[in-house]
């Protein structure tokens, strides 16, 4: 099973990586989990992002909070770039007779990157961030990456 899974999410990976080179950025797969490093980074001239990418046949998945902190952390090194950001994609893939093939694409800017517990998205694209502190104001920002989405076409 988990070989199963670390393909989906390679597959979904390099995918993500060809959609962007598609609209003319530089994009590279990083490895992700296994060395401590978000799963791709972009980069367009004075821009650069840290994606982390999750492929899923259940109708949500998330991200943890280790996963987002390592892109934030990733951009203190990276000060030459004029912005530079998180992005997330999802794939939900298609079950025969019960949905169709969803990818869902979004930036987050964090005011508190601690208190972030992890980040959901469910089939249907609403993306939620959960907290740590319940009560505690949470700063973010969404932008969803619709412009590049309509380039996201099936392998």
């Amino acid at each position: 099973m988990g070989n199963i899974k670390r393909s989906r999410g390679y597959n979904f990976e390099s995918f993500i990586v060809d959609v962007f080179e598609h609209v003319g950025w530089y994009a590279k797969r990083l490895g992700g989990t296994s060395i401590e490093m978000p799963d791709i980074i972009a980069t367009n001239n004075d821009e650069i992002l840290f994606i982390e990418c999750k492929a899923t046949s259940s109708s949500f998945t998330y991200i943890p909070h280790d996963e987002i902190k390592r892109c934030h952390d990733m951009i203190a090194m990276f000060s030459i770039y004029r912005k530079k950001n998180i992005v997330v994609a999802f794939k939900f893939r298609a079950i025969k007779g019960e949905r169709k093939l969803k990818y869902y694409m979004f930036e987050i800017t964090f005011a508190d990157i601690n208190n972030v517990k992890s980040v959901t998205c469910n089939y249907d694209g609403k993306l939620k961030v959960n907290c740590y502190e319940k009560d505690k104001e949470m700063g973010y920002v969404i932008a969803d990456y619709a412009y590049i989405i309509k380039f996201l076409k099936p392998k």
